[in-house]
């Protein structure tokens, strides 16, 4: 039954229907509570299965625009989540878990305005996927690219917070991950994080006035956009392509006064 509360719960997220998705959720999660507290403690996904239900709970509040009550879920699933990583330090699974708490809190700390908390969150799941990294296969695609998500996030608070000189720093060494990931142009996740690293480089550029340097990475990301979308047409990235056609037009007009 919590089983289906879940996958019921999950249906209908797809389908739009976030309340009815929120109601299943906080179901499972009762049940998820109530056999993790009679469990053995060395039956970690009895925990885990606590943990990742309250993230689902954050994820649909979070939609609801319910950010406080988000926040609260998902520091609810990262104390469960720290608990387990005190028993199990040496465990990848549990590490990674840790630093998903991490991202998701500094993602509703940014939306409240709570800009210094969310750096902080960003940092220390930073430093989590880092040593991941370092640990993992160089096939691991999946580690390499929660170091440069991480970057990405960190440099977007840094920019918020006017630190121009820090984000561009910091977006550049996401991007510097993201195009060792897309040597494989099998990889257009990786082909797209790299287009959104120029875009976000010329965002940085352009708030600092310094438009050639702007241009370029708009026009770079501009390419790789073009190229997704002869090889992988979608409504995205006709979205992403219109706007940064605008972005472009908009600079070139400025250059010529």
């Amino acid at each position: 039954m919590l089983v289906s509360y879940s996958k019921i719960g999950d249906v209908q997220l797809r389908l739009g229907q976030t309340t009815e998705a929120l109601v299943a959720y906080q179901q499972a999660n009762d049940i998820f509570k109530q056999l993790a507290a009679v469990a053995p403690p060395t039956n970690t996904e009895a925990q885990r299965d606590v943990s990742v239900s309250y993230n689902k709970i954050g994820d649909v509040q979070l939609r609801l625009g319910q950010t406080t009550e988000a926040l609260t879920a998902y520091q609810q699933s990262l104390e469960i989540r720290k608990l387990l990583l005190a028993k199990y330090p040496t465990d990848p699974k549990v590490q990674r878990d840790v630093s998903v708490s991490y991202s998701k809190i500094g993602d509703v700390q940014l939306r409240l305005g709570q800009t210094t908390d969310a750096l902080a969150a960003y940092q220390q799941s930073l430093e989590i996927r880092k040593r991941l990294a370092v640990a993992a296969l160089p096939t691991d695609t999946e580690a390499q690219r929660d170091v440069s998500v991480s970057y990405e996030r960190i440099g977007d608070v840094q920019l918020h917070l006017g630190q121009t000189t820090e984000a561009l720093a910091t977006y550049q060494q996401s991007l510097e991950i993201s195009k060792r990931l897309a040597v494989n142009l099998t990889n257009t996740q990786a082909q797209r994080d790299v287009m959104v690293s120029y875009y976000k480089l010329a965002e940085v550029h352009l708030t600092r006035n310094e438009l050639p340097k702007a241009l370029a990475g708009y026009q770079e990301a501009l390419a790789i956009t073009k190229k997704l979308l002869r090889d992988k047409g979608n409504q995205t990235l006709k979205e992403d392509l219109a706007e940064l056609q605008s972005k472009i037009d908009e600079i070139k007009r400025r250059l010529k006064k």
